[in-house]
């Protein structure tokens, strides 16, 4: 394995993954760890999504874990559906009965409210809108307001809410484009982040912190990832990498066009910022969002103050040497005990038979019904993992 160099400013108290007011990394993405699945993860399940003509989706663009069931965004039918945790289709959300559109720019993203059951949408094509359906897919309200890019839940009366452009608080003459709203999302509350000034705004994340009034948010550009809670920030952690991976000062002040340009041309390798940022315990998942080649999920551990790369895993017998992780090496969700990834059918099935063929693998009973139950076009595979602890 290769070493990776951490500086923590201030020492974690008790191993918490946000113990301080601000906690400073440094983080090289071509020198982190890697390992064998067993090394890295106590278990691994696979959860068939149940497949049926109603259930049927083609794509996972976002998943989010809550109320003991998943949450599925599939942009290219327009929906999002609801499974339980066992794979067995509850309900699912059609934005086509509500925006028509000759051009369907399709929903752009989800919350899930579990104090009230809702899951609160919006949709490109019309983006001042926030539709709010509950858990049966039924259309409850709808709010019209200000056009938001990325939103989350911290309790009943709060939600945090990001934008692409700062927003201007008439009550305190702050703009922000990451800010604390009531319900209504008509009140601003608290003004947080700007955009990193001079540089392209789009890009925000935001994820929930499972089990408590807190979600996570990160910016395009700002190399921090904020943990906050109805109050406001309570944590931050800032990442510093190396000069090839940071934008030069050059083009900062310079348009989008430019910017963009830049990336493609000049440096593949320079961030963006951040992607699918989620907590569970000690442990952090992210990805980082550039041009130049894959996002796999990096694990940052609290306790060992390691960095690992999904990338950097590699099956084992004692999984049968069976995909664990999506093909680009992502976590895509997180609860208070486990991550969350997903495969295609045909992949599963794909590294069923080479092991068969080239490792002669003896599959247990149950991995063997799990392989002929499959059909060739059945529903993704949701796959949960189970981090060890002190990694």
């Amino acid at each position: 394995m290769k070493s990776i160099k951490i500086i923590l400013f201030i020492i974690f108290l008790s191993g918490a993954l946000y113990a301080q007011d601000s906690v400073t990394i440094r983080m090289d993405p071509d020198n982190v760890l890697g390992g064998s699945v067993s090394q890295l993860f106590d278990s691994v399940e696979y959860i068939p999504l149940q497949t049926t003509k109603e259930s049927l989706f083609g794509r996972i663009d976002r998943l989010q874990v809550a109320d003991d069931l998943f949450f599925i965004l599939d942009r290219s039918s327009d929906q999002v559906l609801i499974f339980k945790k066992d794979g067995k289709y509850k309900s699912k959300i059609q934005m086509q009965r509500y925006v028509k559109s000759t051009t369907q720019q399709g929903i752009s993203s989800f919350m899930v409210d579990e104090d009230k059951k809702w899951v609160i949408v919006n949709n490109d094509t019309k983006p001042d809108v926030l539709y709010f359906f509950n858990y049966q897919g039924n259309l409850v309200k709808t709010i019209v307001g200000k056009q938001w890019s990325n939103f989350g839940y911290l309790d009943q009366h709060n939600y945090l809410m990001a934008a692409n452009g700062d927003i201007l608080d008439s009550a305190s003459g702050l703009r922000a484009n990451c800010l604390i709203t009531d319900t209504s999302t008509k009140v601003i509350k608290k003004s947080l982040v700007k955009i990193v000034p001079g540089m392209m705004g789009s890009g925000q994340v935001v994820d929930k912190v499972p089990g408590e009034k807190e979600v996570i948010y990160a910016g395009a550009f700002d190399f921090s990832i904020y943990k906050i809670g109805i109050t406001g920030i309570e944590n931050k952690i800032k990442f510093i990498f190396p000069v090839i991976y940071t934008p030069p000062k050059e083009i900062y002040g310079t348009s989008y066009e430019n910017q963009i340009k830049y990336t493609h041309e000049v440096n593949p390798k320079m961030l963006m910022g951040f992607l699918d940022i989620h907590t569970s315990g000690n442990f952090l998942t992210f990805s980082l969002m550039h041009i130049g080649f894959g996002h796999p999920s990096y694990i940052y551990s609290a306790s060992s103050q390691n960095i690992y790369s999904m990338g950097n895993i590699n099956t084992d017998s004692a999984h049968y040497f069976l995909p664990v992780i999506s093909d680009g090496g992502n976590i895509y969700a997180a609860d208070r005990n486990y991550f969350y990834s997903h495969i295609p059918v045909y992949y599963f099935k794909s590294g069923y038979n080479d092991n068969l063929k080239n490792r002669k693998a003896a599959y247990p009973d149950k991995i063997r019904r799990l392989y002929t139950s499959f059909g060739n076009y059945d529903n993704p595979i949701i796959i949960r993992l189970k981090p060890k602890q002190g990694i």
